[in-house]
C-alpha cells in the first residue's frame, strides 16, 4: 500500500518541528540565564595591578658581542687509507687505521648472509678526493678481500 498526502513525509517533518522546538527552548534557556549571571557580575571587580618602582636595564651583551664569541670548529676529515678486516659472525670489528667498523650483515627479507664473506677490503678517500669527485662528506669503497668470486652484503 502506498501512502500519499502528508503521511508519506511525516518522519522528516517530525524531525524537523523537534529540532525547532529544541531551537526555541534552548533560546528561551539561554536567554534566561544570560540575564541572572549579568546580574551577579555587579559585585565583581577586575583585578588591578599595583606599579613597582624600576628602571631600563640595558643588555648585558649585544648581539654583535655574542658573535665574536663563538667560533665554528673546523671539521676534522679522516686521513686516506686502507685496510683488510677479518669478519666475525656476532660482533662489529674495527678497520685498523680507518675511523670505521665492519660487521656481517644480518639475514634479512630471507636471504641469508653469505658465509663466503670473511674478508673485507676497505679504502678511505681524504677529504680533497672527494671533493674532486663532487662528494660532500667521506667517500669510501668496500670489495671482497678473501679471494673468491662473488659477492656478499657487509653493513
Amino acid at each position: 500500500m502506498r501512502l500519499s498526502g502528508w503521511w508519506r513525509h511525516r518522519p522528516k517533518r517530525t524531525v524537523a518541528v523537534a529540532v525547532a522546538v529544541a531551537l526555541v527552548v534552548g533560546a528561551g534557556a539561554v536567554a534566561g540565564i544570560v540575564p541572572a549571571v549579568a546580574g551577579q557580575s555587579d559585585h565583581l571587580r577586575a583585578q588591578v595591578d599595583r606599579s613597582v618602582p624600576g628602571r631600563e636595564l640595558a643588555p648585558r651583551t649585544t648581539a654583535k658581542a655574542l658573535q665574536r664569541s663563538y667560533k665554528v670548529p673546523a671539521p676534522v676529515w679522516p686521513a686516506a687509507g686502507s685496510a683488510e678486516v677479518q669478519l666475525t659472525e656476532n660482533s662489529s670489528v674495527p678497520a685498523s687505521g680507518l675511523p670505521v667498523r665492519v660487521s656481517r650483515a644480518a639475514a634479512r627479507d630471507a636471504v641469508p648472509a653469505n658465509p663466503a664473506v670473511s674478508r673485507v677490503g676497505l679504502t678511505l678517500a681524504d677529504r680533497p678526493t672527494t671533493e674532486a669527485s663532487g662528494v660532500d662528506g667521506c667517500g669510501h669503497c668496500t670489495g671482497l678481500a678473501n679471494g673468491r668470486p662473488g659477492s656478499g652484503r657487509t653493513w
